[in-house]
Order: structure tokens, then C-alpha cells, then sequence
């Protein structure tokens, strides 16, 4: 059980500092919620593929640290928010389904060709 919570730990440093990089390097945070968001979806199909058993200590780390700490959920909530907050109902409708669809679409399309492709042993 330690091995496991120092993965995820670490996992989740470097992925939320990561994901800070992202947000400081482009500066503007939709661009930087679609990519985080996206890249993380499709590295989680990976780690999903590879390690199927969800208490699997490499499926730990990597999927609920390392994935969870890139991505968020609340950043995205928040951009929502503020759209709705300035009266730009459609832009927040747009991003919403921009964003989902870019995420699951990820995920499914790497997560397919990985253990289609041969990536996963």
C-alpha cells in the first residue's frame, strides 16, 4: 500500500507541474485545457491498455497521478464558468463539446490502435 501512495504521489507532482508548464508556456487557459485534457486522455488509454487491473501499481501511478495531476476537470469547470459569467452562452457550449469530444475521442482512438498496434505487450 506505501508503494502505491508514492506512486500516485509522485505521479501527480509531476503531472500537475507539467500541466502548470502548459498553462504558463501558452498563457491563455482554453488552448491549455484542450491540450492537457486531450494528451491526457489518450496517455490514460495507454496505461489503461497496459495495465488493466485498476490496482495494478503501475496503472497507479501513471494513470491516477501521473494522468490525474495533467488533467483537470475543475480548470475546465471554472473556463465554463466564466464563459457563462460574461453571457457568451455558446462559447461555453462549444468548448464544453469541443473539449469532450477531443478527450474521449483520444482516449478511445490511442487506446484502439494500442492494443490493435501492437504497442501493448
Amino acid at each position: 500500500m506505501n508503494r502505491a501512495v508514492f506512486s500516485v504521489a509522485i505521479g501527480g507532482v509531476v503531472g500537475a507541474l507539467i500541466r502548470w508548464g502548459v498553462f504558463e508556456t501558452l498563457g491563455e487557459p482554453t488552448p491549455a485545457l484542450l491540450i492537457v485534457n486531450t494528451v491526457g486522455s489518450a496517455l490514460l488509454a495507454l496505461v489503461v491498455a497496459r495495465w488493466p487491473r485498476a490496482d495494478h501499481p503501475q496503472r497507479l501511478g501513471l494513470g491516477v497521478g501521473f494522468c490525474g495531476g495533467l488533467t483537470t476537470f475543475s480548470g475546465f469547470a471554472i473556463d465554463i464558468a466564466v464563459r457563462l459569467e460574461e453571457s457568451e452562452p455558446l462559447s461555453a457550449v462549444t468548448t464544453t463539446v469541443v473539449s469532450l469530444a477531443l478527450a474521449v475521442a483520444a482516449y478511445v482512438l490511442v487506446r484502439r490502435f494500442a492494443l490493435r498496434g501492437g504497442l501493448i505487450p
